[in-house]
């Protein structure tokens, strides 16, 4: 799926860089946008520098989604993050959570969805907290069934 950012708008980039493996949030607004040269210019929130995102092919190595603010929290966020190379959300409703990542992701993905775990807010402190699959049939059904998710 080719994912097309608007000039002026606000969105929420979710990313596990490589040279840390734990999930990342940017809050961005983009400011310039060169789709055909294959590149966006838009400023972090809170930022006044100008940055250039990856060619826009690259775009679907990340989560993408419409606003700021959003309403989850990533395990890093509150410094409880044991595990590399998922999105690892801390929620007490995986319902909610899963209709919130329906609600305001522009690029869902098979691949990004078996990458998605929550743990409970009242075990994030725990010894050996324990993660979930927050789409466990994204793990068992076709590729199919999950982009209709």
């Amino acid at each position: 799926m080719s994912v097309e950012l608007t000039n002026g708008s606000p969105y929420t980039v979710l990313s596990i860089p490589e040279w840390t493996g734990f999930a990342k949030r940017t809050e961005i607004v983009v400011e310039n946008c060169f789709p055909r040269e294959g590149f966006y210019g838009y400023r972090e929130r809170g930022r006044q520098d100008l940055a250039y995102s990856p060619v826009v092919g690259e775009l679907e190595m990340y989560l993408l989604f419409e606003g700021h603010d959003l309403p989850f929290t990533l395990d890093v966020e509150l410094g409880c993050s044991r595990l590399l190379g998922v999105f690892n959300f801390i929620c007490d409703s995986p319902d909610e959570l899963r209709k919130n990542i329906k609600q305001y992701c522009i690029n869902p993905s098979f691949e990004k969805f078996r990458r998605m775990l929550y743990m409970s807010w009242r075990l994030r402190n725990a010894h050996e907290p324990k993660s979930t699959f927050l789409f466990p049939e994204c793990l068992t059904q076709s590729k199919l069934f999950c982009y209709h998710l």
